[in-house]
């Protein structure tokens, strides 16, 4: 039988990014009988790409596991998994929405540096030596 921190370290042994060390230390702190969720929370702190509320969700799965039976196991990690896909999706949603925001504040910003340009030429106004 697998225990949990047996298996993140196969999973964190086909990695090569930072989430690999993250993920080692993690395995690590579950092997100690007395580890805190805060100090698994700190830990989950240096993936600065993940809001609290992932890291909450990673945090609750973890701690969740081992608790009972199979399907109760097998529930945590499908809770989890669509816990995360949802908030995936919304942090997509949320970056098609800024981008079309930004894309739409840089266009009348370049408008408006081209109509005062426009108008300030139209008064003989000279920007540099010609």
């Amino acid at each position: 039988m697998t225990t949990i921190p047996n298996a993140i370290e196969i999973v964190r042994q086909r990695m090569n990014t930072y989430l690999k060390d993250v993920l080692g230390s993690i395995s690590l702190m579950l092997l100690e009988p007395n580890v805190t969720n805060y100090e698994l929370l700190s830990e989950l702190d240096k993936l600065e790409e993940l809001t609290l509320y992932d890291k909450q969700i990673i945090l609750t799965g973890l701690t969740s596991l081992g608790t009972g039976d199979i399907e109760g196991e097998q529930g945590v990690i499908l809770m989890t998994i669509n816990s995360l896909e949802n908030e995936l999706n919304d942090a997509i949603e949320n970056k098609k929405k800024n981008s079309k925001m930004y894309k739409t504040v840089g266009l009348a910003a370049g408008l408006v540096i081209a109509i005062i340009l426009l108008s300030l030429s139209n008064r003989n106004v000279v920007f540099w030596n010609q």
